[in-house]
C-alpha cells in the first residue's frame, strides 16, 4: 500500500493499481486514486477527488469539495463545506455532510438489479439537492 501525502499547496495526487492511502492536507488538490480499495481524506482545501475504481473510502473536507466515486462499492462523504458528489457505478454510500451538497446520481450508475442502489445517508443538513444525469 503507497502512501501519498500532498503538501500544504495545490498537488495532484495519482495512485497506484494497488490499494493506496492518499492525505490532502491543505490546498487546492487533485487526486486520482487509479485502481485498488482506497483511502482518501482530502483535508482542506477545494478538492477535485477521483477514486476511479475499486471500494474506495472518500472523505471531502472542510471546504467545496468535488468527488466522484467511480466504479465499485464506495463510502464517501463530503464533511462540511457545499460539495458535488457524483456516486459513478456501484453500490455507494454517499454523506454530505454539513453544507448545501448536490448528489448527482446517473441512471444505471447504482447497479442493474434491486440491491445494488446507492444510498444517501443525509438528506437536509442545509439546502442539499439531487440531480439526475
Amino acid at each position: 500500500m503507497a502512501s501519498l501525502t500532498a503538501s500544504s499547496k495545490f498537488d495532484y495526487l495519482q495512485g497506484t493499481p494497488e490499494a493506496d492511502r492518499f492525505n490532502g492536507l491543505d490546498g487546492n488538490d487533485i487526486i486520482y486514486a487509479n485502481s485498488g480499495d482506497d483511502f482518501i481524506e482530502g483535508d482542506t482545501g477545494k478538492d477535485k477527488i477521483c477514486g476511479e475504481q475499486g471500494n474506495d473510502t472518500i472523505f471531502g473536507g472542510a471546504d467545496d469539495d468535488i468527488i466522484w466515486g467511480g466504479k465499485g462499492g464506495d463510502l464517501i462523504s463530503g464533511n462540511s463545506g457545499n460539495d458535488t458528489i457524483y456516486a459513478g457505478a456501484g453500490s455507494d454510500s454517499i454523506t454530505g455532510g454539513e453544507g448545501d451538497d448536490i448528489f448527482a446520481i446517473a441512471k444505471g450508475s447504482g447497479g442493474p438489479t434491486v440491491g445494488t442502489a446507492d444510498y444517501i445517508t443525509d438528506f437536509g443538513n442545509g439546502n442539499d439537492k439531487i440531480r439526475l444525469l
